[in-house]
């Protein structure tokens, strides 16, 4: 059994749904939690912190895992599972034709952002000297700010 995330770990997560709900969801995309996805040629599934799919798209049976092709995954970086995020997991994302792959490390508020061109592979979105970093799929800049357990989205 995995462990519960840690309370910024998961205060974090609630933030960054919301966020991407309040920026998506108006336009058709599907924002969860934590959901089982199993990706084209892998043997088993992976379940990422969040996950954001084309909602049109999304079969409405229920059934798990889900075999669409997320848009945007978002993972929350911890010492147990960072190898894991920044390695075979990104791998996987590139690899199964992802288009934007978040990595948020709680305990900073930090944000690497991988987007993929047209044709290619993931590229690193290098941030600003304030932390910012440009969303293709939002099309907007942002940076998350840490104060104790409570963060927030700016531009």
């Amino acid at each position: 059994m995995t462990p519960s995330g840690t309370p910024e770990h998961q205060r974090i997560s609630l933030v960054l749904a919301a966020f991407l709900m309040d920026e998506l969801e108006p336009s058709g995309y599907l924002v969860l939690q934590d959901c089982d996805i199993r990706f084209p040629s892998e043997e088993s599934y992976l379940r990422p912190d969040i996950a954001v799919f084309n909602g049109e798209s999304l079969p409405a049976d229920g059934v798990v895992p889900i075999t669409q092709l997320p848009t945007l995954v978002v993972e929350l970086l911890s010492p147990s599972t960072a190898p894991n995020d920044l390695g075979p997991k990104l791998s996987v994302y590139d690899r199964a034709g992802v288009t934007e792959y978040w990595i948020v490390d709680p305990r900073t508020g930090a944000l690497m952002l991988y987007t993929r061109p047209e044709q290619g592979t993931f590229k690193q979105v290098s941030a600003d000297a304030n932390g910012r970093v440009h969303s293709s799929l939002l099309n907007r800049v942002i940076r998350i700010i840490r104060d104790g357990l409570a963060f927030r989205i700016a531009d």
